[in-house]
């Protein structure tokens, strides 16, 4: 007879329980281990991605001037998400990202000011004055929102430095895993 989740759960407890402390750290150990592993690999294929398109749930990161910028002023970029664009769900106040605008070569976060499905032509501002149009096919993304912590440290793993950092992360968690593990004493010679 097939056990019910819940007592498949107690059955588990009882079995851990009766374990030794030990054993518990082992296995735990061998499951950060693995963790670990998984996820160099994983930022492992970010780096190697030369064209920095790695894509998380549908989601993509680049470096692009954030809005509300005077474009007088010195531009800021930020790590922002974006998403696949579809002509037919664009409307005049939706965010896109554009590229190479303004003569500096760099993504834009750029507004929408009309959209012509017809010709398959899009046009959008970064501050309301000068405005551009280009095939939707040239957009980049749609803007989703700027990213976080998580997400920043994902696009860094794009360049050498930011995976260096991340391969040094994982090998301190390794070796943090191992010394709380594993206690060392040191031998006393008498």
């Amino acid at each position: 007879m097939a056990q019910s989740p819940k007592q498949w759960i107690r059955t588990i407890f009882k079995k851990l329980k009766t374990l030794k402390k030990q054993d518990i750290k082992n296995i735990l150990l061998i499951f950060a281990l693995v963790l670990v592993i998984v996820h160099a690999i994983y930022v492992t294929l970010i780096y190697f991605d030369r064209e920095y398109n790695f894509t998380i749930l549908n989601r993509t990161y680049v470096s692009a001037v954030a809005p509300d910028q005077s474009i007088n002023d010195v531009l800021s970029t930020d790590i922002v998400v974006i998403r696949e664009v579809d002509i037919e769900e664009l409307s005049p106040g939706d965010q896109i990202i554009s590229y190479g605008d303004y003569g500096v070569n760099e993504y834009w976060v750029m507004q929408v000011n009309a959209v012509n499905e017809t010709t398959n032509q899009v046009t959008y501002t970064y501050d309301g004055t000068v405005a551009f149009g280009t095939l939707a096919s040239d957009i980049i993304g749609r803007y989703d929102h700027s990213a976080n912590f998580i997400g920043t440290l994902y696009f860094s793993a794009t360049f050498i430095r930011g995976y260096i950092l991340l391969i040094m992360i994982h090998l301190f968690i390794i070796a943090t895993a191992y010394f709380i593990t594993y206690e060392h004493k040191e031998e006393q010679e008498q």
